[in-house]
This record gives structure tokens, C-alpha cells and sequence, in this order.
């Protein structure tokens, strides 16, 4: 059975190299920005990538806990949680 975004566990590596390829690009931006995501070249919004990123058990790396302010080991679910609430008015 592949990744399923509502049960989490390990998510593809085109979405988190797509979110990753995000953070390394930008400091602020807003839900409505737009990634390229390696599989078909397909457009997505960013708020569609943290939905698949939601429940996704994969440790994040070093680099991107501290530009996120994380502790070292959090997961790619900690970050895109933390992501969403930061951009909440």
C-alpha cells in the first residue's frame, strides 16, 4: 500500500524534497505560494504540500529543524504544523 497523506508514515521523497526545496528559497511566504513538485512536474500550492506532509513520520534534517526553530529530530509532520500556525492570522 503507497503513502496515504491521512494515515502518515513515510512519505514520498518528491514531497519532502518539494517542501525542502521551498524552505531553502524563501524565509516568508504565504499559504497561497505555489511549488513544483518532482512527480509530473506538477504545480501545487503550498498549503496542498503541508496537507501531505501532515502526518509524516520522516525526521527532518539538522539544517531545517534550525531554520525552523525545531529541535533536532523533529519530524517533517512537526515542521509543517509549525509552518500552517505561523502563517494563521
Amino acid at each position: 500500500m503507497g503513502y496515504r497523506a491521512n494515515r502518515g508514515g513515510h512519505a514520498p521523497g518528491y514531497l519532502r524534497e518539494a517542501l525542502e526545496e521551498y524552505l531553502d528559497g524563501t524565509d516568508e511566504g504565504s499559504l497561497s505560494d505555489t511549488i513544483k513538485v518532482d512527480y509530473g512536474e506538477r504545480i501545487v500550492s503550498l498549503k496542498w504540500l503541508l496537507g501531505q506532509l501532515w502526518n509524516c513520520t520522516d525526521i527532518l534534517p539538522g539544517s531545517y529543524c534550525d531554520h525552523l526553530d525545531l529541535e533536532f529530530g523533529s519530524s517533517y509532520a512537526m515542521a509543517v504544523r509549525k509552518m500552517a500556525a505561523e502563517f494563521e492570522p
